[in-house]
């Protein structure tokens, strides 16, 4: 592993990544939420918690995740030139970074609000910026993108702007619409108020101009589209009962001479401006639900693309020859809590933080969202709660969640179809292919499932931490009392199961976090806090201990190398070493993997790692100088 071994250097993970998954956009239901285009690239931009996502709409591989934001980010969008972005987060902070630069440095931050900004815009020169939201004085300000130097007085509303749209043609207009159910128009620069116009009769949640400046829109929660003049503000012609919901969303095409708009009623119509007739109505699925509500538009030369409650990227046909999406993008929503690696078929499971489970092929590209029978569940989730542990036998996926359930699906159709309640909650599952077992740990017991039996279980004393289960099927569980306990699963003649516990490592100085058998199944890896130790099984002697002690905070998970040579293991400081068996004092390190910890790890193959995280995102590395 020379050449790869950084010593006290860590070197830039980067380099060493092949791929990043990144999440999908985080909704809020009764809001409007961004997407905003590229001016020249076929990217798109969103928020997803603290990060701020740029994704390839052709590549799904090429995406990047800014992280420079502290609190749960709203709304980012591209300047006209491409070279900027402003993202804005719920302390009311604006930043401007660069994206035209690799390493995207900062140029502006400032504190534009005293809340949460919802929504902000690019004049057409890509030398102001306009941002609304809440706050306890000012809650919409226009300021110089370089300097966060304000140009104007923006007053006129009485409570929480929703939205904002700056016009893009000369005289420079802005326009704005709030829970005060009124929209206000600005003059300027300086931007000073014009005038307001009370047309609504509840929320405004989205206000938009054309492109050529011609007309100005408003759309609400009144269920109305409201026209304007693009210069004077003047209301020009409405549309009342536009949809059966509210309207959270609105764009212009690019010629501006029709109008798309997304509802609460789970359709998005497209408007013909001039007549105001509908000319389209789209449904995003034969079967709608409430994760189906469309909470976002955006409609460029070559997309056209709605954003479902559910966090689905929904790609439409802007030719509209057919009026199903054509594609729909998934991911994560939230941090990915756990994950399953099918080497056989390089598939991978993920789970996370708001039950989600997705199934990704790493071959075909292919992602799927695997879908629990309560239609009424927002998200399309498995579970209603963290995703805790996930394992596959044969074509049957087996997740466990904190909502006390253990769940199975058909692998082929990514669909549950049923579920078991578990004796109190779920910690880790962790499974062995040839005996066919899964075997868990909850905070009450020990259990072990051969296909959807519960063949055995074992009440505890101690609260369980990790698990492991070697080819020969012995259990190792780590428990709260520093020790990890030692079980054999054996088969009575009679047919029945039963844990028997055969061993116990008491020789630790924390609790254990992570549990791993070897390959061979002659050595148990075992994470103690943010140490590293392993030991020889049968035995039970220390083959490595007190030298792989390089992590700062706890280690989450272990994984062994198909040869059995290299150990792996993921931790919340943020890095993933790579440690060499056979040469103990060598280590590889991946610096800054996931921003706010590392949750999982997993082997590819011989070369190759993936890891899931706090980022909400999923990474696959290549470690090239690793011996065979």
């Amino acid at each position: 592993m020379a050449g790869f071994n950084v010593g006290a250097n860590a070197f830039l993970s980067s380099e060493f990544k092949l791929a990043q998954f990144a999440p999908n956009p985080v909704t809020e239901r009764g809001s409007a939420t961004v997407i905003n285009v590229h001016p020249k690239e076929p990217k798109i931009i969103y928020c997803s918690g603290k990060f701020v996502v740029v994704k390839s709409l052709v590549d799904p591989n090429d995406c990047f995740v800014y992280r420079g934001h502290a609190t749960t980010t709203t709304v980012a969008k591209f300047s006209p030139n491409g070279f900027w972005v402003a993202s804005a987060d719920s302390s009311g902070k604006c930043k401007v970074w660069a994206w035209d630069n690799p390493t995207h440095l900062t140029k502006m931050e400032s504190q534009v609000l005293g809340g949460g900004i919802t929504d902000l815009d690019w004049d057409s020169e890509s030398k102001k910026i306009v941002a609304v939201g809440d706050g306890s004085g000012i809650i919409a300000k226009c300021f110089l993108w370089d300097t966060g130097n304000s140009a104007g007085e923006m007053v006129g509303h009485s409570k929480r702007i929703l939205s904002v749209g700056f016009k893009q043609t000369r005289p420079f207009r802005i326009i704005t619409g709030g829970e005060d159910m009124r929209t206000v128009f600005y003059q300027g620069p300086p931007f000073k108020m014009d005038h307001s116009n009370a047309v609504h009769t509840n929320f405004v949640q989205c206000v938009r101009f054309s492109s050529d400046g011609a007309y100005a829109v408003s759309v609400g929660s009144d269920k109305k589209i409201q026209f304007y003049d693009g210069k004077d503000g003047s209301p020009t012609g409405e549309i009342k009962d536009a949809h059966a919901g509210s309207i959270f969303a609105a764009c212009f095409s690019p010629d501006n001479a029709r109008l798309a708009t997304a509802s609460a009623d789970k359709t998005i119509k497209v408007w013909n401006v001039a007549g105001k007739v509908c000319e389209q109505t789209i449904s995003v699925s034969e079967d709608p639900q409430v994760g189906d509500m469309q909470v976002g538009l955006l409609w460029s030369k070559d997309f056209f693309l709605s954003l479902s409650l559910n966090g689905d990227v929904n790609m439409l046909d802007p030719s509209f020859s057919t009026l199903k999406p054509v594609g729909v993008i998934q991911g994560h929503q939230g941090a990915v809590t756990s994950m399953f690696f099918n080497r056989e078929t390089r598939t991978l499971f993920s789970g996370s933080l708001d039950g989600v489970i997705i199934s990704r092929d790493l071959d075909s590209g292919r992602v799927i969202k695997v879908k629990g029978t309560d239609k009424k569940h927002i998200l399309g989730a498995c579970h209603t709660n963290k995703v805790t542990g996930i394992a596959v036998m044969d074509d049957e996926l087996v997740s466990v969640g904190w909502d006390d359930q253990i769940r199975y699906a058909s692998v082929a159709s990514n669909l549950y179809n049923s579920a078991q309640s578990t004796n109190g909650q779920p910690i880790a599952i962790d499974s062995f292919a040839p005996s066919k077992t899964v075997a868990g740990i909850t905070n009450k017991e020990i259990f072990a499932f051969q296909g959807q039996t519960k063949i055995a279980a074992f009440p505890v004393t101690f609260t369980p931490t990790c698990i492991s289960m070697n080819r020969d099927a012995e259990v190792a569980v780590g428990g709260d009392d520093n020790k990890v306990h030692l079980f054999t699963l054996d088969k009575a003649t009679d047919g029945t199961f039963a844990f028997n516990p055969c061993g116990l490592l008491e020789a630790l100085r924390s609790v254990p976090t992570a549990l791993a058998y070897s390959p061979s199944g002659q050595q148990l890896g075992v994470a103690e806090g943010s140490r590293v130790e392993v030991f020889n099984t049968g035995s039970w002697t220390p083959c490595i201990q007190g030298k792989w002690c390089y992590h700062t905070s706890k280690v989450t998970a272990l994984a062994w190398s198909p040869n059995g040579r290299y150990l792996a293991s993921s931790s919340l400081d943020e890095n993933i070493f790579v440690w060499d068996f056979e040469n103990h004092n060598e280590k590889s390190q991946l610096a800054f993997s996931h921003a706010g910890g590392v949750n999982a790890v997993a082997w590819i193959d011989g070369n190759n790692l993936v890891s899931v995280g706090a980022d909400h995102c999923i990474v696959t590395w290549r470690l090239p100088a690793l011996s065979a």
